[in-house]
């Protein structure tokens, strides 16, 4: 979720660009336009995402969402590399 978050962050996109972005092939692959949707339906549940396939953007909610996100993976890396 937060991969779509962060990229929704940066600009409104439709689900296919999502995909290409991805580098999913939502068109032509079943399987992987399943998994988008599933995530893009999670995560208009949870009130983080407002559109449709078309276009989608995120709600405030979703925005607080991924810029906690992006301000606290720096403390992730770091971590990840001090335990390696």
């Amino acid at each position: 979720m937060e991969v779509l978050c962060d990229l929704l962050l940066t600009e409104q996109m439709s689900a296919n660009k999502i995909g290409d972005v991805l580098g999913l092939d939502i068109q032509k692959d079943p399987a992987e336009k399943e998994i988008l949707l599933k995530a893009i339906q999670d995560l208009k549940d949870d009130k983080m995402l407002e559109g449709d396939e078309s276009i989608m953007w995120l709600s405030d909610t979703g925005i607080d969402y991924a810029k906690m996100a992006l301000n606290s993976q720096p403390l992730q890396e770091t971590l990840s590399c001090t335990l390696i």
